[in-house]
C-alpha cells in the first residue's frame, strides 16, 4: 500500500509540474494574442512571470484537479500491468491496461487544451473543460489539423536537433574516452533537455489556435496582417 501511495504521489507531482509548464506557456501566448500589436507593443509587463504566478496561485487548484484525474488513471494502468503477470489473468489485465492507456493519452491531450483555456480566461478546471469540449465538437477539423501539424513539426524539429547535438557530443566524449555507462546517461538526459522546450511551444501554438477560433475579432483588430495570412489557410 505504501508503494502504491508513493507511485501515486510521484505521478501526481509529475503531471502537476508538466501542466504548470503548459499553463505558463499558454498564458504567455494568450497575452500576446489579446494585448500585443504586430510590433509587440502594448504587451503587459513581465508576461511570462505573470503567467507563471497565475499558474502557481489562482489556477493551481485547477491544475492539481486535472492532474489528479490523469494520475488516478495512470496508477490504475500500472496496477493492471502488475496484475497481468499473474497466471490465468494475463489477457484480461493486459486488455484493461491497454484501454486505460488509450484513455489516459486522450485525457492527457484534452487537459493540455483545458489548461490552455484556464490560462486564457482564468476560470476553473470544470468550466474550462466544458468550454474546451464545446470548442472541440464545434471545430473538429481546425483543431485536428492544427494539432497534427504542430505535433509532427515539433517532433521532426526536436528529433533533428537532438540527433545533431547528440552526434557531436558522442564524438567529443568518445574522443575523450569517457565511461560508456556515463556516456549513455548523458545522451538520454541531453535528448530530454532538447525535447521539452518544443513541448511548451506546442502548447503555446495550440493556445493561439484556440484563441483564434473563439475570439477571431481580437486578432483582426490588433494584428490585421497576421489575421489575413491565417485566413488564407484552408483547413478543409
Amino acid at each position: 500500500m505504501k508503494v502504491l501511495f508513493l507511485f501515486f504521489n510521484m505521478y501526481w507531482t509529475q503531471y502537476v509540474i508538466i501542466y504548470i509548464c503548459y499553463s505558463t506557456s499558454s498564458g504567455l501566448f494568450a497575452a500576446w494574442y489579446f494585448f500585443a500589436n504586430e510590433d509587440f507593443s502594448n504587451m503587459p509587463p513581465n508576461p511570462c512571470l505573470s503567467s507563471f504566478s497565475r499558474a502557481m496561485t489562482t489556477s493551481f487548484g485547477s491544475i492539481a484537479l486535472g492532474s489528479l484525474i490523469v494520475c488516478a488513471i495512470t496508477t490504475l494502468e500500472m496496477l493492471c500491468r502488475m496484475f497481468a503477470r499473474l497466471p490465468g489473468l494475463r489477457f484480461f489485465f493486459n486488455l484493461l491496461a491497454n484501454i486505460l492507456c488509450c484513455f489516459n493519452r486522450i485525457l492527457f491531450t484534452f487537459n493540455v487544451y483545458s489548461f490552455s483555456m484556464v490560462a486564457i480566461y482564468g476560470e476553473s478546471y470544470c468550466t474550462s473543460a466544458r468550454k474546451t469540449f464545446t470548442l472541440m465538437t464545434n471545430n473538429p477539423t481546425k483543431l485536428t489539423v492544427a494539432h497534427n501539424f504542430m505535433y509532427i513539426t515539433t517532433l521532426a524539429i526536436s528529433l533533428s536537433i537532438s540527433f545533431i547535438v547528440v552526434f557531436i557530443v558522442v564524438m567529443i566524449l568518445s574522443a575523450l574516452k569517457i565511461n560508456e555507462i556515463w556516456l549513455n546517461s548523458q545522451i538520454i538526459l541531453l535528448v530530454l533537455i532538447i525535447w521539452k522546450p518544443f513541448d511548451v511551444i506546442f502548447s503555446g501554438v495550440i493556445t493561439t489556435v484556440m484563441c483564434l477560433i473563439s475570439e477571431p475579432l481580437v486578432l483582426q483588430n490588433n494584428k490585421p496582417n497576421i489575421f489575413y495570412d491565417l485566413n488564407q489557410i484552408d483547413f478543409n
